[in-house]
């Protein structure tokens, strides 16, 4: 996502993320662009040389969430990832500013609240954006300032194709293949009940009461940064029940110490391996999930046995189950905050 920031406008280019806070990285800055490197010609933003910026006085309402006051300036330090203890994080001040969202300057709004970054740990985690704009359900995120009632996006597989993101009453969906479940109540985050998962059309016999939803380890559906991998150990599981059904390849648990559920492909099998279906029931919605949904090639094997890795993305997690970018990959996604719904729509993302 396009951005402009501030006066005179800085371009960023910024990931979108179902959090809390939208940031841009400032200059000067602890390691902004350590590990990717920015488009060329690129600039961080400047908070000195904009003549609307402003910083967040610590008595507002924005700086009692998520922040603490140091030096009267009103400080965060956000952390991504399951828990604090993997240090990636981003820290900086908060402020507001003149932002101008799309290629084409499309909205512009004044005095929006933002974080203006200056400490960066792991920057390789962002992909060489600069910046990342949060659509969660808070009053801090894009969502919660501008009070849209409903917006969309669909995440390419492909990376020559881009993922749109839509506002609005430009976020909609018709057509064949639409299905939906209720986003049940919580201030933060999108949260929907699963309820089951089904691998080769049979139900795992799983413990009714494994995704139980509660807001401390209920199942989440945002698209959470930069949590790749999505799932339930429940779901990994069944394919390792399952291990015959993954067709032209040979079973390798942890291959380069990933810790997942791998699988060696050799060149002359790689374009005839087959998987297992997977299907992940939600309240009134079934969700028949992609092979990229589950399984991706993360490489080649290493020690030059040769062969490529093939692994199904589905990890553990400590703090509740997460649906992530793979599991949404080619699905056109659709919240609809004023019904509390959110509909899924396999799609061609670059016809959207």
């Amino acid at each position: 996502m396009e951005l402009a920031v501030g006066t005179p406008p800085v371009t960023v280019q910024a990931l979108f993320g179902i959090s809390d806070l939208c940031w841009v990285e400032c200059t000067p800055c602890s390691g902004c662009n350590n590990n990717a490197a920015p488009p060329a010609g690129a600039r961080l933003y400047d908070r000195a040389n904009s003549s609307s910026f402003s910083p967040l006085a610590c008595a507002s309402q924005a700086c009692k969430v998520r922040t603490t006051c140091s030096d009267t300036e009103c400080g965060y330090r956000y952390v991504y990832g399951a828990t604090d203890t993997d240090r990636n994080y981003v820290k900086g001040i908060l402020g507001t500013e003149t932002i101008k969202f799309g290629s084409n300057d499309a909205a512009t709004v004044q005095s929006f609240t933002f974080g203006c970054t200056n400490t960066v740990y792991r920057n390789d985690l962002f992909d060489g954006n600069t910046g990342v704009v949060g659509l969660g359900r808070s009053k801090l995120s894009l969502v919660g300032q501008l009070g849209l009632d409903r917006f969309s996006y669909c995440l390419a597989s492909n990376p020559n194709v881009a993922s749109p993101v839509l506002f609005g009453s430009t976020a909609s969906m018709d057509g064949n293949g639409v299905s939906s479940t209720p986003l049940l109540p919580d201030d933060a985050n999108y949260y929907v009940n699963l309820l089951g998962i089904s691998v080769d059309g049979t139900r795992l016999a799983i413990p009714n009461d494994t995704f139980a939803f509660n807001p401390n380890t209920g199942q989440d559906a945002r698209r959470r940064l930069p949590d790749r991998r999505a799932g339930d150990p429940a779901g990994r599981a069944g394919l390792h029940r399952r291990r015959g059904g993954v067709q032209g390849a040979d079973v390798s648990d942890a291959v380069n110490g990933s810790g997942l559920l791998c699988f060696l492909v050799d060149d002359a099998s790689k374009n005839v391996v087959t998987v297992p279906t997977m299907t992940m029931h939600f309240d009134g919605m079934d969700m028949e999930l992609l092979f990229g949904n589950y399984f991706a090639y993360t490489g080649k094997q290493s020690g030059g046995g040769g062969g490529d890795v093939l692994c199904l993305m589905i990890g553990k997690s400590s703090t509740g189950s997460r649906i992530g970018n793979y599991l949404q990959m080619d699905f056109h996604v659709l919240y609809e905050l004023k019904n509390s719904v959110l509909s899924v729509q396999p799609a061609d993302c670059g016809k959207i």
